[in-house]
């Protein structure tokens, strides 16, 4: 039988407490995730105005020029995508999330940081990337024609807070709409 120094039992408890301290935030971290789960009804007194932001961001004309058509074309894709945002659904995995609006789109985000096809219900191509960002979900997404959409889900108390972030050459600035929903009483 070896004896035991006193050092050597310190030791060992130490490098256990080490790993608990450790290990104990990334399972916290992880089992802390929001759940979003749930229909969702937007308060219009918290929420920006996405027409009014939409029409300040393009002009009440659209744009002019040679890119009239286009930023008209973006500007009543982004309308409807804001009318259709009053009522959302959300179902959501530890693997993806899915987004329902009241007009019955429904766009599927796998959570795991990796590039995926989507297309669009008018047949645009795009590739989207969803990651955690500590307890936001951040939902990207890029096309041709819509340029980059960055979309924020997160809680602020018992609201579920959506910011999107459009980066497009149609826009001087990034266009950026905040909309604040309550959980919808059933």
């Amino acid at each position: 039988m070896s004896a035991r120094r006193p050092g050597q039992a310190i030791s060992v408890v130490a490098l256990a407490a080490a790993g608990l301290f450790f290990i104990s935030p990334i399972v916290v971290a992880q089992a802390a995730k929001p759940d979003f789960s749930g229909v969702w009804e937007l308060d219009t007194g918290k929420s920006d105005d996405a027409e009014v932001a939409i029409r300040d961001a393009l002009g009440l004309t659209g744009g002019r020029g040679d890119r009239q058509a286009e930023r008209q074309a973006l500007s009543s894709r982004l309308h409807y995508l804001a009318r259709a945002a009053e009522t959302i659904e959300i179902e959501q995995t530890e693997k993806d999330i899915k987004l329902f609006n009241s007009e019955d789109d429904v766009r599927i985000h796998y959570i795991d940081g990796e590039k995926h096809p989507r297309q669009t219900p008018i047949g645009e191509k795009l590739t989207t990337v969803t990651v955690w960002r500590d307890n936001f979900l951040d939902l990207t997404t890029e096309g041709p024609d819509i340029g980059k959409v960055t979309e924020t889900l997160g809680m602020e108390g018992l609201q579920l807070v959506h910011i999107v972030r459009i980066q497009n050459e149609a826009f001087e600035d990034d266009l950026v709409v905040r909309a604040y929903y309550d959980r919808a009483e059933r």
